[in-house]
């Protein structure tokens, strides 16, 4: 393990953030980073998601440099705290590989992990990759998890980034190898929707800011799969390389926008398509109650607040 203060001089010089959020998908990690963006000692990059440590993946963005990361805190060099937020960093395939290069590059950061019942998660995962159209519709979640064993097939890679995010301790132990338990803040997403207020103070507790500040913005959920449309047709695609598009764009009212994205879209029934069978319940029960059990030895405490159809975890 590495222990080194947050603070430390060659992070200063070089721009680097001190602080990430590193998971887990579809747990409040776009709301949390929003809502550290507000407080005065904080900066959050203006882009969410930017991948750095993740170089075994087409989305990641490792090969761009560290002059191109350092690039996106710029901005922030007058801020104690500089941060971002990517949970690709805790999926099943990456984050062995992104916890080595973060050590490497970032020893000092303190990481902040929100995790979130895990078969809810791995439902809403579900609906958002086959909303950006990585998981066709006529897939169900249960056909994923009841192919799990298929080898080399499209439903057991589905499987394994949808489930095996969901086992916390497993993405978690890659990252308590190389940083210390004290650089590293675990959070429920129940948690920080029923107690806002106290969680925040906790969490700025944590990274040694203004523990009194109050988020304004506390309460709004960015970015929930509940209530997205499906595109069937993408036509913006198409309009986004006609010049004066932007400015057009920004002229045209918002009910006018709303047909057409009704028009272009439609609705998904995220409740039938996901689903699960109480054998395949059982199934992937048996190893999330596995991982949790690691997980609560590891963390010193219970979750309670995760509960299924079986019972509690």
């Amino acid at each position: 393990m590495i222990h080194k203060d947050h603070h430390s001089e060659n992070e200063k010089t070089k721009m680097l953030p001190n602080l990430i959020i590193i998971g887990a998908s579809k747990c409040a990690t776009t709301s949390l980073h929003w809502y550290l963006a507000t407080h005065p000692e904080v900066f959050m990059t203006r882009q969410k998601e930017l991948h750095f440590f993740i170089d075994d993946a087409a989305w990641g963005t490792w090969h761009r440099g560290l002059p191109w990361y350092e690039e996106q805190f710029e901005a922030g060099q007058k801020y104690p705290i500089r941060g971002e937020s990517s949970p690709g960093y805790t999926h099943e395939d990456n984050s062995k590989r992104a916890a080595e290069l973060m050590a490497q590059t970032v020893p000092g950061a303190r990481l902040i992990y929100l995790m979130r019942d895990p078969v809810e998660r791995i439902k809403s995962h579900y609906g958002e990759e086959m909303f950006w159209g990585r998981i066709p519709t006529s897939v169900s979640l249960n056909a994923i998890i009841a192919s799990a064993n298929i080898l080399n097939s499209p439903a057991q890679r589905y499987f394994r980034m949808l489930v095996y995010t969901s086992l916390y301790h497993r993405q978690l132990f890659h990252y308590v190898q190389r940083f210390a338990l004290n650089q590293l803040l675990c959070i429920t997403t129940e948690a920080l929707r029923r107690e806002p207020n106290e969680v925040m103070k906790s969490i700025f507790s944590f990274l040694r800011i203004d523990t009194q500040w109050k988020v304004p913005t506390l309460g709004i959920k960015y970015n929930q799969v509940e209530g997205k449309r499906l595109r069937f047709i993408n036509p913006t695609a198409v309009l986004r390389a006609i010049p004066g598009y932007n400015r057009l764009s920004s002229l045209t009212p918002a009910w006018v926008k709303g047909i057409y994205r009704q028009a272009v879209s439609r609705k998904i029934d995220y409740s039938a398509l996901t689903e699960i069978s109480e054998r395949n319940m059982d199934f992937i029960m048996k190893l999330i109650t596995a991982d949790v059990e690691k997980l609560s030895r590891l963390l010193g405490r219970s979750f309670e607040e995760w509960s299924y159809p079986e019972g509690k975890v």
